[in-house]
């Protein structure tokens, strides 16, 4: 028999990637918890770790949604306290949309999303990509980019 709640952990995945998709501010502040911990990988000016909404909307989706990007989903699963999203991100700086396969681990405390974590393939060409982008734009790099950038 189907856990009645699987169903809902995975939608909750598919709710914030709609919200993305459709750069619905209120609708993808709403699916994560007030203290959310977002954790952006790689080495550009944008990467590092942001902490509550507030954070992560002014540091990265803020700056982020200036510019074309959308995440198709290819598979989301439940896997107990985490939603393991298969899918795939598109980002356009100007250059054209490219994109990248990524695996999105998410945390979820009470139906949203609580801790992010995501793995791409290419994360090098990822990062010049972004890289040029904030480059072309120093707006997109957010005002705390030098302070959450990982090492």
């Amino acid at each position: 028999m189907t856990d009645p709640t699987e169903h809902s952990r995975e939608e909750a995945a598919r709710t914030l990637h709609r919200a993305f998709n459709d750069r619905d501010r209120e609708a993808f502040l709403a699916c994560l918890v007030d203290d959310v911990t977002w954790h952006v990988e790689g080495q550009h000016p944008m990467a590092g770790t942001y902490h509550g909404r507030e954070d992560l909307w002014d540091g990265y989706f803020g700056p982020m949604w200036q510019s074309p990007a959308r995440w198709e989903d290819h598979e989301v699963r439940d896997h107990g306290d985490h939603v393991v999203a298969l899918g795939e991100v598109f980002h356009n700086f100007g250059e054209g949309e490219r994109g990248w396969r990524t695996v999105e681990v998410l945390t979820l405390r009470d139906g949203r999303v609580a801790e992010r974590r995501a793995f791409t393939s290419g994360q090098p060409e990822l990062d010049r990509f972004i890289s040029r982008g904030c480059a072309a734009d120093p707006e997109a790099a957010g005002p705390e980019a030098s302070e959450t950038a990982v090492p």
